[in-house]
């Protein structure tokens, strides 16, 4: 599950009694890449939040870097000591609630959309910090799970140049399927998703669909008639394609938002005062096959 601040620990306590349910183990952070940088005070509080929430649940942190502030790392060797400092510091905090550290890392988020590299030619950079993320991984004891790539139209050449520029061989892929759960042109195609699953089936690899979610807006959309459908067709992938785990997103969490939706909001309402949508199924109950 990700939500983008420690909300998610007073939204999962209203929903449950006691521990959470077997079926949910991680909790996922898109962060700040450079959060303990000076300036990042913002970030770091937020994120600080957020690991004392998961602790608390026990659940175990996945952490996705990105840029939100439109700053990157100038090179990988940049991106490096960011990323250990990172994972040094959640882990001592992790360690002080009692709990192990941070076990996977997902490099850099989207990068091919919301990661600032759309275009295959830009892949290098995002390959690069998926080896410095690796090398660290190898001396701190966590996993990389590669690419976590949006399902995008040019997603066969994006993962093409970006396995060009790896110099080790991922066991965990990442993949965002917005695309697979979005009703276009009168129908749901996976044809994206799927094309990645062809060019990693040689590969002993796990494929984790490390975001994904149904939208009730989506950047100004009113998508309230198709939200549940679009959970459904969620469900449906996950229950035929066997993804190793699904992280559902809530992008920004909050209770009656007003309607038209705004321009610049993504939120699936999974839970308003009246009591949780049933799009809200993929999370609280096991995947469903309806198609």
């Amino acid at each position: 599950m990700g939500l983008w601040d420690e909300e998610f620990a007073r939204f999962f306590r209203s929903m449950w009694v006691g521990s959470p349910p077997t079926h949910l183990k991680f909790a996922r952070y898109a962060l700040q890449w450079n959060v303990f940088s000076p300036g990042g005070s913002e970030y770091q509080l937020r994120f600080e939040k957020w690991l004392a929430a998961v602790a608390e649940l026990g659940l175990a942190p996945v952490i996705a870097p990105t840029t939100f502030n439109a700053t990157r790392p100038a090179q990988a060797l940049s991106y490096g000591p960011q990323l250990e400092t990172v994972l040094q510091r959640a882990d001592q905090k992790l360690r002080e609630k009692g709990r192990p550290p941070i076990a996977y890392v997902e490099p850099w988020n989207e990068p091919n959309n919301q990661g600032g590299y759309p275009n295959p030619a830009e892949a290098a950079a995002p390959a690069g910090f998926a080896d410095e993320a690796n090398a660290i991984c190898m001396r701190l004891g966590c996993s990389v799970i590669a690419g976590d790539l949006e399902d995008s139209s040019n997603i066969a050449a994006y993962l093409d140049e970006y396995m060009a520029h790896l110099t080790f061989s991922p066991t965990r892929w990442g993949v965002h399927p917005y695309q697979a759960i979005a009703f276009k042109e009168g129908k749901y195609s996976a044809a994206n998703l799927e094309e990645l699953e062809r060019q990693l089936a040689g590969e002993a690899v796990e494929l984790w669909y490390t975001e994904a979610g149904a939208y009730y807006c989506k950047k100004g959309e009113n998508r309230s008639s198709l939200q549940d459908a679009d959970a459904q067709r969620l469900n449906h992938l996950i229950a035929t394609k066997h993804p190793a785990h699904v992280f559902y997103y809530e992008f920004d969490y909050k209770e009656g938002i007003a309607l038209p939706c705004a321009p610049n909001v993504d939120d699936t309402l999974l839970y308003t005062p009246s009591g949780a949508r049933s799009a809200a199924s993929v999370i609280f109950g096991p995947a469903a096959t309806t198609p």
